[in-house]
């Protein structure tokens, strides 16, 4: 309990700072014991089993190969000749690699533009958007900020759309607005925006992209 109270208190005075004061420690020592407090509070490998181990990259290379050279092969099919070639791969390792290399299942996958097609024929005018999370050290604790922000997927320019603790309908209202704006927008020469699925993204703020001429589209999984 000590140490946490002493990680909380160099972490509100900086690094800076520490080096000036004499501690029973070292400044380092004291903001590795609150990096460590931020792991510990959102550590969730002991309820995590082993999981299943990946799947090796030379079969992972021929099964997008395969399905790559034969779109009408569907999921069984593919599997089935991996087994001809003596890799006993299930179903579902096969479905998860296509969907993680941005290959839909047969049919589709001969009828729609690759993923990487797609982002090499409209390079300039789409960009991507997503969420990651900052833990920020308040009065009453460690807070959990969320923090939105837009890359252009060709020039790799990031742009920070919003920070905060709630993010809520209103919040991403707000945001879908301050992209869209004809002045100065972020959005305002994107014709598509990539996104994962996330509650977050609602309809009030796919309705103001889609009136501003920017559609969304879905990462593959």
């Amino acid at each position: 309990m000590q140490r946490l109270r002493l990680a909380e208190k160099a972490k509100a005075v900086g690094q800076s700072a520490l080096a000036t004061l004499g501690t029973i420690v070292t400044p380092d020592t004291l903001l590795r014991w609150y990096r460590n407090l931020v792991a510990a509070k959102y550590d969730g490998s002991k309820q995590r089993g082993p999981g299943r181990p990946p799947t090796k990259q030379d079969i992972t290379e021929l099964i997008v190969r395969m399905a790559s050279e034969n779109p009408t092969w569907g999921y069984t099919r593919l599997r089935g000749a991996l087994h001809n070639l003596g890799h006993d791969v299930a179903r579902n390792t096969v479905k998860n690699t296509l969907l993680a290399h941005g290959l839909e299942p047969a049919p589709e996958r001969g009828r729609h533009t690759s993923w990487h097609t797609f982002i090499k024929s409209y390079l300039g005018a789409i960009a991507g958007a997503d969420f990651f999370t900052v833990e920020v050290l308040r009065g009453f604790g460690l807070v959990r900020y969320y923090v939105f922000f837009v890359i252009d997927i060709a020039t790799r320019r990031v742009h920070i759309a919003g920070i905060t603790s709630q993010p809520c309908e209103a919040w991403m209202t707000q945001i879908a607005r301050n992209l869209t704006d004809c002045v100065d927008g972020f959005l305002m020469r994107t014709r598509y925006l990539s996104l994962v699925r996330d509650p977050l993204y609602t309809c009030m703020f796919r309705g103001m992209l889609k009136d501003a001429g920017v559609k969304i589209v879905r990462l593959p999984a």
